[in-house]
């Protein structure tokens, strides 16, 4: 079975992408994640993040993840117990066809992400910047 066929969905209600409805969209989505039971966990996950929907799915290993482009991917996965985000190019395998990951790409750690996350107003402003 690929990573892509066992997808969890949820739809975001309204579409706004405000950072305080990013946070309880967030929270939400952790909350009903401990109430469900593991059929739900095999279910789509659709969100709109701004830049466009998308949808979370779990590959093979349990492990959430959606796509970028047909060719990257952000994961979370955790590795010697600690929470990764993980955002990888993957190519498709000739023998299988099977997406599998490559070796391009950054894991992040929690306390990365949320730097990065933190700190998005500051790549806008660069990418702007560069972009003028």
């Amino acid at each position: 079975m690929g990573e892509t066929d066992r997808p969890d969905r949820v739809e975001r209600e309204d579409g706004s992408s405000t950072k305080e409805q990013v946070e309880v969209d967030r929270k939400r989505k952790y909350d009903s994640a401990d109430e469900s039971s593991e059929s739900d966990s095999k279910k789509q996950r659709s969100t709109n993040t701004g830049g466009g929907a998308v949808t979370t799915h779990k590959n093979d290993q349990a492990e959430e993840y959606f796509n970028l482009t047909e060719y990257r991917r952000v994961t979370v996965r955790e590795f010697k117990g600690k929470t990764l985000v993980d955002i990888r190019e993957h190519y498709k395998d000739k023998t299988s066809g099977e997406m599998k990951p490559g070796s391009k790409g950054i894991s992040l750690t929690r306390e990365q992400w949320e730097t990065l996350k933190a700190n998005m107003d500051v790549v806008d402003a660069m990418i702007k910047r560069k972009e003028n």
